[in-house]
């Protein structure tokens, strides 16, 4: 994979802590579906469903491919102007952090025209924040379901996940201080 990877920093894998290799030497994203049993749902404490992000280049990622690492999910779209403050700064943010085993993730549920958003506008919005982490959309109701479990109630949503991927914190708006709160208690 070498340096073409945005995630790896010149190495095929990365340690979980557990022994466990990472990184999917094909997609460059992370390969950790090693939790299995664990109840699953969208509310606090529960364990993220397997899901699955149709990323910038087109490719699927499981969210459970996260399994051992800190993940945060912010939930966007292209119309928002929030949404897109938080996005100049986000690829800092997570260069801060990707050493520590945190992955950022930003799921994009429309458009800058209020449409919904497609694998060609998650490029798009990738490209203009210079954006390396996954951004993405995904086709399987799961932002329907996080409105419904009354998790979003505006946007950009902020969901934090712990290493075994139960959800820890959420809020709605950017706060870096937030982030980086929720991101230390976790690890």
């Amino acid at each position: 994979m070498g340096g073409s990877s945005p995630h790896t920093d010149d190495t095929d894998s990365v340690d979980t802590g557990e022994g466990r290799a990472c990184w999917d030497v094909d997609s460059g994203w992370p390969e950790c579906a090693h939790l299995a049993g664990s109840p699953e749902g969208f509310g606090p404490g529960e364990r993220m469903p397997d899901w699955t992000l149709v990323d910038q280049r087109g490719e699927s990622l499981s969210m459970h491919r996260l399994a051992s690492m800190v993940v945060v999910v912010d939930v966007s779209a292209g119309w928002c102007g929030p949404c897109n403050q938080a996005a100049g700064v986000a690829e800092e943010w997570y260069q801060e952090h990707r050493d520590d085993g945190v992955m950022m993730v930003h799921l994009m549920t429309e458009d800058y025209r209020n449409q919904p958003a497609d694998t060609a506008f998650a490029a798009e919005w990738a490209d203009e924040y210079g954006l390396t982490f996954p951004v993405g959309t995904e086709d399987e109701g799961v932002v329907d379901a996080l409105y419904d479990e009354g998790l979003i109630g505006g946007i950009p949503t902020y969901l934090v996940y712990d290493r075994e991927l139960r959800l820890q914190a959420v809020w709605t708006g950017y706060s870096a201080e937030l982030l980086d709160e929720a991101v230390e208690q976790l690890q």
